[in-house]
């Protein structure tokens, strides 16, 4: 039976497959083993062996002879693991459909051959891929170079030890890609003046021209919680697999702040793209945060519901597949609600930290939560259309009820609680690299304190810092703006 097998090419076809996926793995790790985890490697292998099950059935449907069906198998393989990367090469010169277009008459091309080809052949062809992917293996793994380390974070802050026995729950609301004020006047002609207005009735200091340290979320937010800056590579660096990878991985087990509360008995609730003190991301997934995510999303399982699912004209369709457009309110309204389960007293103190794509782009809603179509919200975002202009404020107007029923939910049901209200960066689409990308929004709410903060360039590194010397009598200085543009 052995024998038949060998014969038949059943050890050499599944086999292929195998190591097709262990080289997408290596390639996807080089340089990330020590942010990996085993269970992570090894959970991404199984995925993409279960994702080559239909294209074998296929296969077989096509060819009788099970050795074609396995080598059919493996091109179909290549497609799902590549295909979005052979785009991406082209896409200056190519469109979607033609590109589809294309690679479909490619497969006609090699059922046409592979029918046409003696066994002989097809088992040489076999020998020559099994080959070839343990070389690239052993490739990835022990030669090929290294990608820089994006960042290094600095000793952590050296936190003395609580003072007093007030200890009142506390909410973060980060709403992301929020532009300041000053822009919001200057750049799209809206005055948030309403907003400024119900926050200091409701006894927030409100920072008059706040300043977030970078230009991109996950720099941005790692800073915040570590209440330092990075030490980032090259003058102008970019945002690359490893910087997402370790930008999460630090906030999940190098994060300052959440220590912190949690040695003075704090219970850490997330409800955020990040996987913060460990607790996994919340809603459906819209960006990504893990090697795994980010290894899914070079796939065509993961180019369809990060771009091509976008494009379709019906919101009902989109919403049924689970576009990147559907996600994303799907993922605030998961986030609002799970923040409002959790404002209330309890036995623990608690830290709540939400983390909203409001008013990020692209523009899907208006002021009053009603949804326009989501293709022409991508195609407004990829054109960068003027009316984008227009569109951005409408979304701010949401984005500001949504902030108004939350903080008026914990001025009700957790008077004595602590309220940070802050944004990320600014509208960057719009912004660019300018000095605007860097005006966000700070408001904080301690009731009962005067807090001080400055008037000009709060740096957003500052917030827990302002936070613990206010709450826990520490002494933390303040540290100066320094804001980096991240390409």
């Amino acid at each position: 039976m052995i024998q038949s097998i060998k014969q038949t090419g059943l050890a050499r076809g599944p086999l292929l497959i195998v190591l097709l996926c262990l080289f997408f793995v290596a390639n996807g790790l080089n340089g990330m083993w020590n942010l990996v985890s085993i269970p992570e490697i090894g959970a991404l292998t199984l995925k993409l062996l279960a994702f080559s099950i239909p294209g074998f059935l296929l296969s077989a449907l096509l060819f009788r002879q099970q050795e074609k069906a396995w080598v059919m198998a493996f091109f179909m393989q290549v497609y799902f693991l590549f295909s979005r990367s052979l785009f991406t090469a082209f896409r200056a010169h190519i469109t979607h459909l033609i590109f589809f277009i294309c690679t479909g008459f490619v497969f006609i091309g090699i059922v046409f051959l592979l029918r046409r080809s003696s066994l002989t052949a097809v088992q040489r062809l076999q020998r020559f891929f099994l080959l070839l992917f343990s070389v690239l293996i052993v490739y990835e793994l022990l030669l090929a170079d290294r990608p820089p380390e994006p960042f290094q974070t600095t000793n952590a802050q050296q936190l003395t030890a609580w003072q007093g026995n007030l200890k009142p729950n506390i909410y973060v609301l980060v709403f992301d890609e929020y532009q300041g004020n000053r822009e919001l006047q200057s750049t799209f002609n809206f005055d948030n003046g309403g907003l400024t207005k119900f926050l200091q009735q409701q006894g927030f200091t409100v920072a008059a021209h706040p300043r977030s340290t970078y230009n991109t979320t996950f720099y941005s937010m790692l800073s915040l919680f570590r209440m330092d800056t990075l030490d980032i590579t090259g003058s102008l660096p970019g945002l690359t697999h490893k910087g997402i990878v370790k930008a999460n991985h630090t906030m999940a087990f190098d994060n300052t702040v959440t220590k912190y509360l949690k040695q003075n008995g704090y219970s850490i609730k997330v409800n955020s793209i990040f996987n913060v003190d460990d607790q996994t991301a919340s809603g459906p997934i819209v960006t990504t945060v893990t090697w795994s995510q980010i290894q899914l999303l070079r796939t065509l399982y993961g180019w369809c519901f990060d771009d091509l699912f976008t494009h379709i004209p019906s919101n009902r369709i989109q919403k049924t597949l689970q576009s990147l457009c559907a996600r994303y309110l799907t993922y605030n309204a998961v986030v609002e609600e799970r923040t409002k389960e959790q404002i209330g007293t309890s036995q623990q103190h608690r830290f709540v930290y939400s983390h909203f794509l409001l008013p990020h782009l692209p523009v899907m809603l208006d002021e009053q939560g009603r949804e326009f179509r989501f293709s022409d919200a991508i195609k407004e975002l990829n054109d960068f259309k003027p009316t984008l202009l227009q569109s951005y404020p409408r979304q701010i107007g949401y984005a500001n009820k949504v902030i108004m029923r939350l903080v008026q939910s914990i001025a009700e049901k957790d008077p004595n609680a602590i309220t940070i209200l802050i944004s990320d960066h600014g509208c960057r689409s719009v912004m660019g690299f300018s000095e605007g990308v860097f005006s966000t929004q700070w408001a904080m709410k301690i009731p009962g304190k005067k807090i001080a903060v400055p008037e000009e360039n709060l740096h957003m590194i500052n917030t827990f810092r302002i936070l613990f010397n206010e709450l826990a009598s520490q002494q933390l200085p303040m540290i100066p703006p320094a804001s980096r543009v991240i390409d």
